[in-house]
């Protein structure tokens, strides 16, 4: 190499060699620039010779597309029937296509677990033969006899009296041909924690060894917690599903289904629970208040049909709850408050329901109180229908 540029190569590579003695140091940490993010660009100029894999656009087809109020958000439906009211059976016979399980509150047990099926016994037969030749589920829904807490008190009491409830509930259901057993036992407390959740597991387990289901319906208070005595994460451990009784919320001039209680009880359900495992419980009935005497009746979708044609109120769509309200006077010259919720508002509650918190299965109490337009939008939230061919019920 010749002397010159063996020169000029010393001087240019000579500060990057260290002395012989020195050290290479790693620079100090506050000598460092801090990692930022880079913000996305709008294009990106890459050679065609250069491009890696990971800049290949990606096919149209792949892109996810944003969710639309047509697709399904809906995976399981739930209704009740009560045998006490005609209107219930009707729902049942015209209606049983939009909805996955029927619920039949046709069974009670008293405070020695002794039951008690609700008359009339070759009605109920005949729910099960519409349900099954739909293709759907029946449960046998079961409380404790008028929702007495003492009588709760004295099922739960004793192992033996919990055994024996249960052995008789889940023949009921095998001789029926049930699918599986909705537990309502309503007034559970702090002090029924032990016994309530003993006869869970042990319902449970005897049940799915003969291949059936258990959903319960849940206490929730006015915070949308689980009432004391409720355990969700254990619960969870032995149901196929749990429905917070979300729809008596509040005393007073409330709708008793607002929007932040069904919220509270998803956010409060979906921290203690498999998500798939959680049902909203959602009423399709009105709450009507008397502002003079302080009585609160519970009109169904024809009464409140009644009082729009009869008295013409405005209706108001109340956005803060999700409900509709609207006022009017009656003919012995007492105000009224209404809150109600139709189609368009537990449409908007599902919808909500589902993008916030993920929730994709409703209970609706009950069958044959609610508009007939209900079900149109219930096919299309399950995806059983799209928009277009959705016409209206009869």
């Amino acid at each position: 190499m010749p002397y010159t540029l063996l020169a000029i190569c010393l001087m240019l590579f000579a500060p990057l060699l260290p002395l012989q003695g020195d050290e290479l140091k790693e620079s100090p940490e506050e000598d460092l620039l801090p990692l930022e993010p880079v913000a996305p660009q709008a294009k990106t100029a890459v050679s065609p010779f250069v491009m890696p894999p990971m800049l290949l656009p990606v096919p149209p087809a792949e892109t996810p597309e944003a969710p639309s109020a047509t697709q399904p958000i809906l995976r399981t439906v739930k209704a009740y029937y009560v045998p006490y009211a005609d209107d219930s059976f009707e729902a049942v016979r015209r209606y049983v296509g939009a909805v996955d399980i029927i619920a039949g509150q046709w069974l009670a047990v008293d405070g020695n677990g002794n039951l008690k099926e609700a008359p009339d016994f070759q009605r109920n037969d005949e729910v099960r033969q519409i349900v099954h030749a739909a293709g759907k589920k029946v449960y046998s829904c079961v409380i404790n006899r008028d929702f007495d807490r003492a009588v709760l008190s004295s099922i739960l009491s004793t192992a033996a009296r919990r055994t024996a409830a249960i052995d008789r509930i889940v023949a009921f259901v095998e001789k029926k041909g049930d699918d599986g057993v909705d537990l309502d036992f309503e007034g559970v407390r702090a002090g029924h924690r032990h016994g309530y959740h003993a006869f869970v597991k042990e319902l449970a387990e005897k049940l799915h060894a003969r291949g059936k289901e258990l959903s319960i319906a849940l206490d929730v208070t006015w915070e949308g917690a689980p009432s004391p005595g409720l355990d969700y994460d254990l619960l969870a451990q032995h149901a196929d599903s749990l429905m917070p009784m979300t729809y008596t919320f509040g005393p007073g001039r409330t709708p008793h289904s607002p929007i932040h209680y069904l919220e509270s009880a998803a956010r409060t359900a979906m921290r203690s629970m498999d998500p798939s495992k959680f049902m909203i419980g959602i009423g399709v009935y009105g709450r009507d208040y008397d502002l003079k005497t302080g009585k609160r009746t519970h009109p169904n979708a024809a009464r409140l049909q009644a009082i729009l044609a009869q008295y013409n109120p405005r209706v108001i769509f109340d956005e803060e709850t999700l409900t509709k309200r609207l006022a009017y006077k009656d003919s012995s010259g007492h105000s009224h408050l209404v809150h109600f919720d139709d189609s368009e508002t537990i449409r908007a509650k599902l919808t909500r329901l589902a993008e916030k918190y993920g929730v994709c299965s409703v209970g609706f109490w009950r069958m044959g109180q609610e508009d007939a337009s209900l079900w149109d939008v219930i096919d299309i939230a399950t995806g059983r229908s799209r928009p277009a061919q959705t016409a209206s019920r009869p």
